[in-house]
């Protein structure tokens, strides 16, 4: 995200569960009931990656996994609709990145 953020054309904001400085610009924990009232108003695209740290523990965590993959997903998409935004790019999988 450094990288992106370098260039002077685009102004980039990341989302993340964790608010550690310089992780990300907007703490957003997908496994609650989140507001899209503390992202941006206007926005071009949005690259969706989050994927439940709890997949793995089947079907005792199943609400926090369809909260953070489902829920959260449909609640973006709708962010994205009202935004502006002109792409949305899902790439979500918790099998990919291994433990």
């Amino acid at each position: 995200m450094e990288m992106l953020k370098q260039r002077e054309s685009y102004r980039i904001f990341g989302a993340g569960r964790s608010n550690n400085v310089g992780k990300s610009d907007i703490f957003l924990d997908l496994s609650t009931d989140w507001s899209d009232d503390i992202l941006p108003k206007r926005m071009d695209v949005i690259i969706h990656l989050a994927q439940s740290e709890k997949f793995r523990d089947f079907p005792e965590s199943a609400t926090e996994v369809f909260q953070v993959n489902t829920v959260s997903t449909l609640k973006l998409l709708e962010y994205a609709r009202k935004s502006g935004a002109k792409k949305f790019i899902y790439a979500s999988s918790g099998g990919v990145y291994g433990n």
